[in-house]
C-alpha cells in the first residue's frame, strides 16, 4: 500500500476532459436546470462547460420552481447577459428559450437586435 506524501495533490476538476465536464453538465442541466446554475457559479471549469452548445441544447426548464422571474431572473442586473444566453439558445434550437425570449421581447421595452 502506498503512502500518499503532502507534496501529492488529489486531481482537481481541471484535469478532467471538457468533453467530460460539459457531458456532465448537460445532464444535470437537462433534468433540474437550478443545480446547472448553482454548478456554473461554483467554479470556472464548469461554468465554461455550462455555456457549451450542447449544454444549452439539453438544458430542461420543467422544474424551475415558481417564483418571481421578473425580480430573480429578469431584473436590470445582467440583463443583456441573460438575453444573449436565450438568444444563443434559441439559435441552437431550443423551443422553451424561444418560448421565454418570446415572452420577455413582448412584455418588456428590451431593446432587441438581431
Amino acid at each position: 500500500m502506498m503512502k500518499r506524501t503532502k507534496k501529492q495533490l488529489l486531481p482537481s476538476i481541471g484535469t478532467l476532459l471538457e468533453e467530460l465536464l460539459t457531458k456532465v453538465l448537460a445532464r444535470v442541466g437537462s433534468s433540474i436546470v437550478i443545480d446547472l446554475f448553482n454548478m456554473k457559479l461554483s467554479c470556472k471549469e464548469f461554468y465554461r462547460a455550462g455555456v457549451d452548445a450542447e449544454v444549452l441544447r439539453r438544458v430542461s426548464l420543467e422544474k424551475l420552481p415558481a417564483i418571481p422571474w421578473r425580480v430573480k431572473y429578469f431584473s436590470r442586473k445582467k440583463q443583456e447577459l441573460r438575453i444573449e444566453l436565450l438568444k444563443k439558445a434559441t439559435y441552437l434550437g431550443h423551443e422553451e428559450a424561444a418560448y421565454m425570449l418570446g415572452l420577455i421581447l413582448l412584455c418588456t421595452n428590451y431593446p432587441f437586435k438581431a
